[in-house]
């Protein structure tokens, strides 16, 4: 049974192998599976493609660095907060930090977790992670 799979995963590789080595590792699996199901027409689970490619490497079919790590995503949503808490503090010194969250859930805007109210602690971290803002 493991030499037909074997023998099937190499026969088929020319159909999902083109899109894997353009993607990895710059993309994470989740992405490169989603490529794959759209260029082959066949449902693709991250799982699978990971085993799969991961067969035909120990197979030395493929390169290893294909399994490399792909690098972090950004967090932007955060950064963006944080420049939006420093313009509320620049505008308004004499504002707590508490009433920087309240005008911020009064301005319908979500904290980095998604939650409405904004707790103090959480402005505070914000405040310290601005551009121009020192860190302790």
């Amino acid at each position: 049974m493991d030499e037909t799979y074997v023998t099937r995963l190499i026969d088929s590789m020319e159909t999902f192998m083109p899109t894997v080595r353009k993607l990895r590792p710059n993309q994470p699996w989740s992405a490169v599976a989603a490529a794959v199901t759209l260029a082959t027409g066949k449902t693709w689970t991250t799982k699978r493609l990971r085993r799969s490619v991961r067969r035909l490497m120990a197979e030395g079919v493929v390169d290893k660095n294909l399994m490399g790590r792909s690098p972090p995503r950004r967090r932007r949503r955060s950064d963006e907060l944080a420049v939006l808490v420093k313009g509320i503090a620049l505008a308004s010194p004499e504002m707590s930090l508490r009433g920087t969250g309240e005008q911020l859930k009064a301005m319908k805007i979500r904290t980095p977790a998604g939650k409405p109210n904004w707790a103090p602690t959480s402005v505070a971290h914000l405040l310290n992670k601005a551009p121009g803002t020192p860190s302790d």
